[in-house]
């Protein structure tokens, strides 16, 4: 995947969380796998799915 998603850590309650751009979500599908790596995180679906363009 070439294109790159900012976005911001927030609090959610006593929590906190990011917000998933909708259109990285509508590729992700319901489940996906977060890993930590050492430059960052990296996010993979679970199901085979495409990001819209």
């Amino acid at each position: 995947m070439d294109n790159a998603y900012h976005t911001h850590i927030i609090r959610i309650g006593n929590s906190q969380g990011i917000r998933i751009p909708k259109k990285l979500l509508k590729g992700l599908g319901e489940k996906v796998i977060i890993r930590p790596s050492k430059k960052g995180l990296f996010i993979q679906s679970e199901e085979k799915t495409t990001v819209p363009q």
